[in-house]
């Protein structure tokens, strides 16, 4: 549990000082424009802000796996968390890293959604992901133990994600598509 703590404190470093902060920050501007029937407008601002997250995350995500004995060791290595210690934390934050980029993308898509007053599509999406997640814990955890979690807890925003590109698509056409190529070609 502890390696889950941990490496989890590591995720949310730039999860929360980079996506959560550029999504928060977004919103009023979001609102504004919404409110006022500048649907260009949002969707040009909703385009650069998704644009600029990938931008920075899928290299911190990249990072976060590609790095993750050296991070942890650096970290938290000393007195009684010892190298095996390590080692368990390191594999589940490189599974955690996974995550960073459908994290940061589910934290902008929901504000895009609130900008919208559509508080409902993201509730009852992260309700279907959690649930899923839930049920792939349960099948999992017994086969391949703690990094079960984190892959996991990926996978669910990487359902979440998805899930709001397309309802967001929905209500958008045509903007959802530049969004989603901008997200492949970041990560290649």
């Amino acid at each position: 549990v502890s390696s889950l703590n941990f490496a989890y404190k590591i995720l949310n470093l730039p999860a929360g000082l980079l996506a959560l902060t550029i999504s928060t920050a977004l919103l009023p501007t979001l609102a504004a424009a919404a409110s006022r029937n500048r649907f260009d407008e949002f969707h040009e601002r909703t385009r650069e802000s998704h644009t600029l997250l990938v931008c920075l995350v899928a290299p911190l995500s990249g990072f976060l796996v590609l790095c993750a004995a050296p991070i942890v060791t650096l970290a938290f290595q000393r007195g009684a968390f010892t190298v095996s210690h390590a080692e368990v934390t390191a594999r589940v934050l490189a599974c955690y890293g996974l995550a960073l980029l459908p994290l940061a993308g589910t934290f902008l898509l929901t504000r895009v959604f609130f900008a919208l007053e559509d508080t409902t599509t993201p509730a009852v999406v992260k309700v279907i992901a959690t649930a899923l997640n839930i049920a792939a814990l349960t099948l999992l955890l017994p086969r391949i133990g703690i990094v079960a979690v984190p892959l996991c807890f990926a996978g669910m925003y990487f359902l979440n994600y998805v899930a709001l590109l397309y309802a967001f698509a929905r209500q958008s056409p045509g903007t959802t598509f530049s969004l989603v190529r901008e997200v492949f070609i970041s990560a290649v």
